[in-house]
């Protein structure tokens, strides 16, 4: 297995650890996550051999991917800090132990639990991107994994590894880091049997541009949407290129981000993929034995009741677009910023029947009041 350079300084304990891209670093396990969850879930049954499952964990507005099988777990980032819905997952899962833990990149939503994760289960190996930050998060990172015996991997494009049943592929990044966050996200290629899943962080269009200009093989079944489905990634000739079946991102509600936005999914349900999302679905979980697909959602309600319809842009005012939906004269007042770029009166759109919108948003244009009830709602949702 190939180790790469790591360029790591401590602020706080006025300690430089420098090596190179080959080198890794270990310590001892400093002790174990203080917090216990404050309301248990209901347990998940344990994962057979032969059978994976892939969770894309509710962690709010944040990132957090649980893979199991058998005796292996993987666990791909841990969301914000202060949301600790992560751990009453991994206790739900009837997780123990950690093979491998990847963080995709050191932003705070990425890797706000970390060293609480690294404290308690001490995982076997870590992957990092090797770019540094100076928060308190980072920092406290580092400070448990120096004082773990878990090894420290940055692993570059190209590479493959053996992590029980599963092959992982590294299409992201290479050698090189280009210092930004968000573009240097770990991503790679999971394949179970069959199966392949594509994991890419927060990457977004030069990281996207990047892998296929590097010839990586991106396409995949399921797709873990990059970025919380913001329209600074998943561009359409990527999502063209992994061309998915089913497709997850990971945003939390009432989101300053408006996370996922409109376009984006709009580009990847045009390839004809399934979309779920953990801010309507909950825990999104994908079961499989290498060969087929089932699909699970923890808000089975609002699953079934999400669907696409066609409708026409009315009018844009207000920072709101007018849709009429279908032929019954229905309209949904949606915010304009999950507009695609160059949207105007008149376009032909799919519009998503969601929570928000079964909740607040159908309203008659017969009554000038009653739009500005909805109005407010939808103000008052948005900001909850």
């Amino acid at each position: 297995m190939v180790r790469h350079r790591w360029w790591l300084l401590l602020i706080g304990l006025g300690v430089l650890i420098v090596g190179s891209r080959k080198d890794a670093f270990t310590g001892r396990l400093a002790g174990i996550a203080d917090d216990e969850p404050e309301e248990e879930m209901d347990a998940v049954p344990p994962t057979d051999e032969g059978i994976a499952t892939i969770s894309f964990l509710d962690v709010g507005q944040g990132d957090s991917t649980l893979i199991q099988e058998g005796n292996t777990t993987i666990l791909i980032d841990t969301g914000r800090h202060d949301n600790d819905a992560i751990f009453d997952h991994l206790e739900a899962h009837g997780v123990t132990g950690i093979d491998l833990l990847v963080f995709t990149h050191p932003h705070t939503d990425h890797i706000g639990n970390g060293d609480k994760i690294v404290e308690a289960y001490e995982p076997e190996e870590v992957w990092m991107d090797g770019n540094e930050t100076t928060t308190d998060t980072f920092e406290r990172l580092i400070d448990a994994l120096l004082a773990s015996n878990t090894e420290v991997v940055e692993p570059s494009a190209g590479e493959t590894y053996d992590i029980g049943s599963f092959l992982l592929e590294l299409t992201h990044p290479g050698e090189e880091l280009s210092g930004d966050f968000n573009n240097d996200s770990v991503s790679f290629r999971m394949h179970y049997g069959d199966v392949s899943f594509l994991f890419t962080g927060d990457a977004e269009e030069q990281a996207e541009q990047q892998m296929i200009d590097d010839d990586m093989d991106i396409s995949a079944d399921v797709y873990n949407m990059g970025h919380h489905g913001s329209d600074t990634s998943s561009q359409r000739f990527f999502v063209e290129e992994v061309s998915p079946d089913v497709a997850v991102y990971s945003a939390g509600e009432g989101n300053p981000y408006e996370h996922p936005h409109e376009e984006v999914l709009q580009r990847v349900e045009d390839q004809g993929s399934d979309i779920y999302g953990t801010l309507e679905d909950g825990t999104v979980t994908v079961t499989t034995d290498g060969e087929s697909l089932d699909i699970d959602t923890e808000n089975e309600e609002w699953g079934r009741m999400k669907e696409k319809k066609p409708g026409v842009i009315d009018r844009i005012e207000d920072g709101y677009a007018v849709i009429l939906v279908g032929g019954d004269e229905q309209e949904l007042l949606y915010s304009a910023s999950k507009l695609y770029e160059g949207a105007k009166e008149g376009d032909e759109v799919k519009v998503t029947i969601s929570k928000e919108q079964v909740q607040a948003v159908i309203y008659d244009e017969k009554t000038k009041e009653r739009k500005k009830v909805i109005r407010r709602k939808m103000n008052d949702l948005r900001h909850k």
